[in-house]
């Protein structure tokens, strides 16, 4: 049996879903959207399309805490130079360099092992580590570590939706606590985001959307989401 388990003990005890931990974005920790944060040992799915440059999103949800940010697709150091020159401080990140480790697999498993308690891990992107002939291992190894150290967990998925996702791909949303979209559009001459929460294991989902204006820093069109 998968070290996932079944649905119903995903988050375990009642003491972990009670307590959370604060997403480091006011409007979402709000009372109308998380209510103080996600729970403590979430594995949360972000799925966003490639033009909606989500890393940045995942720059503001690490700035909170200790993250280890686990990158696929560029090397550490480009990935340290993107968060300095969009105005972040990478003082809180350990980038764990996937894309130019000799083993990936290996080099993922043992910063997991790393991982303390209340940290945030973030994978950009776990589309790359569906692929790995060994993704599965990952993934739950990752829920695992997440769960034991009450950490918040973030899986970046490049997709334009659910729909479109292979059955390997699907499995990651499928598993995890929290589902979050990135809707995005074309308003005008600019590119529109929008940040739905589709799955919040035992909770009702908000039923609302957040317009985000993602730059060198996310700011928060109010105007139609919250008064």
């Amino acid at each position: 049996m998968s070290a996932l388990g079944d649905d119903d003990d995903r988050l375990g005890d009642d003491s972990v879903d009670d307590e959370k931990l604060s997403t480091g974005i006011e409007i979402l920790d709000n009372p109308e959207y998380l209510d103080g944060g996600f729970p403590k040992g979430s594995v949360i799915t972000l799925v966003a399309n490639p033009i909606a440059t989500a890393e940045l999103f995942l720059y503001d949800l690490a700035e909170v805490r200790h993250t280890h940010y686990f990158t696929t697709a560029r090397s550490a150091d480009s990935v340290g130079k993107t968060i300095e020159m969009m105005g972040r401080s990478a003082d809180g990140f350990d980038i764990v360099d996937l894309y130019s480790a000799d083993d990936l697999f290996d080099t993922a498993m043992g910063a997991l092992e790393d991982v303390d308690n209340e940290e945030n891990i973030i994978f950009d992107t776990f589309s790359d580590i569906v692929r790995h002939d060994r993704g599965d291992e990952i993934l739950d190894l990752t829920y695992r570590v997440s769960h034991e150290t009450g950490s918040a967990t973030y899986l970046y998925m490049i997709k334009e939706d659910e729909e479109t996702m292979t059955y390997e791909e699907s499995r990651v949303p499928y598993s995890s606590d929290v589902v979050m979209k990135m809707l995005t559009g074309i308003e005008g001459e600019k590119v529109e985001n929008r940040l739905a929460i589709s799955k919040l294991r035992g909770h009702t989902p908000p039923p609302k959307t957040i317009k985000l204006n993602i730059g060198k820093e996310i700011v928060v069109d109010t105007s139609r989401d919250i008064a």
